[in-house]
């Protein structure tokens, strides 16, 4: 109800890339504009209907300082349409990642975390 545009990003828009400027280029006018997405932001409390593209850059730019975004129980299927892999269980997820952390890798996990941008070194 308060996120329309969502489903549509991801079933419209993800399956056919996910770069952000091919999302830009290609999508993002037909979601701001969509008579629909306006009316339910206008008069349901619904988010706009870019507020998926916002989302996804925002996501984007974080990637670009990280050399691979494993999900360690999530649906195969649904991290390769965002562009992530999946690992069914954390030791899958290193052995997956090994080819760039080496064989004794530090972790940090964050338990719902809050809105905050980590700089590890």
């Amino acid at each position: 109800m308060h996120h329309p545009s969502y489903l549509d990003f991801y079933e419209d828009v993800l399956t056919q890339s996910t770069d952000p400027a091919v999302v830009e280029g290609k999508f993002e006018e037909q979601f701001a504009t969509d008579p629909w997405y306006v009316h339910l932001y206008r008069r349901s409390y619904a988010y706009h209907g870019v507020h998926p593209f916002c989302m996804w850059y925002w996501c984007a730019h974080a990637r670009e300082h990280l050399g691979d975004v494993i999900f360690v129980g999530a649906d195969p299927a649904v991290a390769s349409r965002l562009g992530f892999r999946a690992a069914s269980t954390l030791a899958d997820a290193l052995q997956l990642a090994s080819h760039t952390l080496g064989g004794s890798p530090e972790i940090t996990y964050l338990h719902a975390p809050p809105l905050t941008l980590a700089d590890v070194s």
